[in-house]
């Protein structure tokens, strides 16, 4: 069903008569209609606009990074997580994620992704960076 509506400054306001019962539960999808404010700019499209070229830093930062070959104990806590988890539209490699970043005590993750933060970390690109830093 798709109805028009508008926004009053607290609730969306159907523009037209609904044939429901009352305090029946909805699920809305909200699409914007008419002008507004451009979309911002990606925080990909930020970073890549505010990366640094310098002959002082390694053309590749692969050697710093630590890698996890595929094992079974850590993929099964994993597993264990996710299936435990149902309430959370969590991922395997979320889960993976987060398991990982426990183990290296790590309370910050550089991504857009809200279910990092649904996890209880700090999630550092919810917003979008300051133009110009």
């Amino acid at each position: 069903m798709t109805v028009n509506a508008h926004f009053d400054g607290k609730a969306i306001i159907p523009d037209e008569p609904l044939d429901m019962p009352p305090n029946q539960a909805l699920i809305l999808q909200i699409e914007r209609v008419g002008p507004h404010e451009p979309a911002e700019e990606s925080a990909l499209a930020w970073i890549a606009a505010n990366a640094v070229d310098s002959d002082a830093l390694p053309t590749d930062l692969a050697d710093q990074h630590d890698h996890y070959p595929l094992q079974a104990e850590p993929m099964d806590s994993a597993i264990q997580l996710y299936r435990g988890r149902p309430d959370k539209n969590w991922s395997l490699t979320d889960c993976l994620s987060f398991l990982v970043m426990e183990r290296r005590r790590l309370t910050e993750a550089l991504t857009t992704d809200g279910h990092f933060e649904q996890a209880g970390l700090r999630v550092m690109m919810l917003a979008q960076p300051p133009l110009g830093v």
